[in-house]
C-alpha cells in the first residue's frame, strides 16, 4: 500500500516520505533518491540539528547524537526513555503537551520556541518541529521531531 507523501514547512520540509515495496525512499524537491536503511542511519546520526522520534506515550523510539547528548544519554539508551527521566525534566510537562497535541491532532506542530537545558545545565534556545509518525496504515503511532539552535554560542 503506498501512501500519499507529505511535505511540510520547517527543518523537516526538505523531506517527502513514501512506502515502497522494499524500502523507504526519500525525495528532495521532486528528484527520487533511493536510501538504504544504514544510509538512513548515518543521515539521522550526522544532522547538524537534534532529531528525536516517540511513540504515542511520548517515550522516545530513536534520536540523534546531539540530541542524545545533551539529554544526558546515549543513542542506545535512549528508547524507553521520558522527557522527566532527562537533563530537561523541568521543561516536560511542556514538551508531553505538545506531543499530546501532534498526535491527536494528527497535524504538525511547527515553529514551537523553546527554553532547554543539556546535561551540562547550559541552557539555550531552539526551533523544534514535530510532525505525526505514521504506520502503513496511515494511523498515528508517534511523532517526529527536529530542533535547531538559535544561538550560536556553546
Amino acid at each position: 500500500m503506498n501512501l500519499p507523501a507529505r511535505a511540510w514547512r520547517g527543518p523537516l520540509s526538505v523531506l517527502f516520505y513514501t512506502k515502497t515495496s522494499a524500502h523507504r525512499r526519500v525525495a528532495r524537491k521532486g528528484d527520487d533518491v533511493d536510501i538504504d536503511k544504514e544510509m538512513l542511519l548515518r543521515l539521522v546520526k550526522q544532522m547538524p540539528g537534534r532529531f528525536f522520534a516517540k511513540d504515542r506515550e511520548s517515550r522516545y523510539l530513536a534520536c540523534n547524537t546531539l540530541f542524545a547528548n545533551d539529554g544526558g544519554t546515549t543513542t542506545h539508551e535512549i528508547a524507553g526513555k521520558r522527557d522527566r527521566d532527562l537533563a530537561w525534566a523541568e521543561f516536560a510537562d511542556k514538551f508531553v503537551s505538545d506531543d499530546r497535541e501532534v498526535i491527536e491532532s494528527e497535524e504538525p506542530k511547527l515553529g514551537i520556541r523553546e527554553s532547554v537545558v543539556n546535561a551540562e545545565r547550559r541552557r539555550f534556545e531552539v526551533i523544534t518541529d514535530k510532525v505525526p509518525l505514521h504506520d502503513d496504515a496511515g494511523q498515528v503511532i508517534g511523532l517526529i521531531g527536529v530542533s535547531l539552535e538559535l544561538s550560536s554560542s556553546r
